[in-house]
């Protein structure tokens, strides 16, 4: 295996805050972000040579803390065992890096319903962003997914790269 792309992401409905998520709500979005990517490293790393990367899109929820808590704090943790990967593996020429971004224009957050969000958790993140930034595309994401599957990227490992138009800062 050369390249390992985790990609999966769920949502909770209406972004939850600490105060507020439900148990069923966090052991899903865990058993699908977090544990489903550790899942795909630990088996493709079986299988893995020098050369080759682990890409995981994370979330800048993982890194700002923007977004309902079971979902970022799966993100988070995204983050964090990218990090672990890359050291895990950098003897070995192994390259795990992760894309942090924002708003993506999916199917998923185009069926958000805007009664549904939680307006404590809205009006908090409102104040820590630009919301009149564009959205990332898709094809936004792929193309920094594709730099860091390629070899020009081949002296970056246990990165997360925000991908956000610069909305966060």
């Amino acid at each position: 295996i050369d390249i390992l792309v985790n990609n999966a992401g769920i949502l909770e409905e209406g972004l939850k805050p600490i105060d507020r998520f439900s148990d069923e709500d966090l052991d899903r979005i865990v058993e699908t972000n977090e544990k489903g990517t550790m899942r795909c490293m630990r088996a493709a790393a079986q299988k893995m040579q020098a050369g080759a990367s682990i890409v995981n899109v994370a979330s800048i929820a993982g890194v700002k803390g923007c977004g309902g808590a079971a979902y970022v704090a799966s993100k988070a943790a995204i983050v964090g065992v990218t990090k672990h990967t890359a050291l895990r593996f950098q003897a070995t020429g192994i390259r795990c890096n992760a894309i942090c971004p924002g708003n993506i224009i999916t199917p998923m957050t185009s069926g958000t319903n805007p009664a549904a969000l939680d307006p404590d958790m809205i009006g908090a993140m409102s104040t820590h962003s630009n919301l009149r930034t564009p959205s990332c595309t898709a094809e936004d994401v792929a193309n920094v997914i594709l730099f860091f599957a390629s070899d020009e990227s081949k002296a970056i490992t246990g990165q997360a790269i925000v991908t956000d138009f610069g909305a966060m800062l």
